[in-house]
């Protein structure tokens, strides 16, 4: 729900009174909504394994500015106009699932950087992961080298 605060609150955020307090950019208003704590459940804590395990990996400079550019191209691609993607994260995250479905034996929860580069995984480059059917092909796609 949007908020009117009696007095000007312009930076309030956080938790009051059993709700938490956001400002929405798109909307340019501050938004309130009930707090509310996640069950525990085991997919969610394979999920948070994963997570935990790949921000370990930490991609290359060059890796990420090769995802950011392809990200531009990828949201101008006629096919994904509807669902654009809004960083190289996003897209990085796609890349590795997609690579446990077309790989099997890969194990996100235990993946290490080592591991990419001795079996030569498709994620190694964005090149590699296009040529791969991993992500989608743009143009000049070839020029996506860096390692991760």
């Amino acid at each position: 729900m949007k908020t009117r605060f009696s007095r000007n609150l312009p930076g309030l955020t956080g938790k009051l009174d059993g709700l938490v307090y956001y400002y929405h950019q798109g909307l340019d208003e501050i938004i309130a909504r009930t707090f509310t704590q996640a069950e525990r459940n085991p997919p969610a804590d394979r999920m948070k394994l994963i997570m935990a395990n790949l921000k370990l990996i930490q991609p290359s400079a060059g890796y990420k500015q090769n995802l950011k550019d392809y990200a531009i191209k990828y949201n101008n691609l006629r096919i994904n106009r509807d669902k654009p993607e809004a960083n190289w994260m996003n897209l990085w995250l796609k890349l590795m699932f997609g690579m446990t479905k077309a790989l099997p034996g890969i194990d996100l929860t235990t993946i290490t950087r080592q591991q990419i580069y001795d079996d030569s995984l498709p994620c190694i480059t964005v090149r590699n992961a296009i040529e791969c059917s991993l992500l989608p092909n743009v143009r000049n796609s070839e020029r996506y080298t860096e390692l991760i």
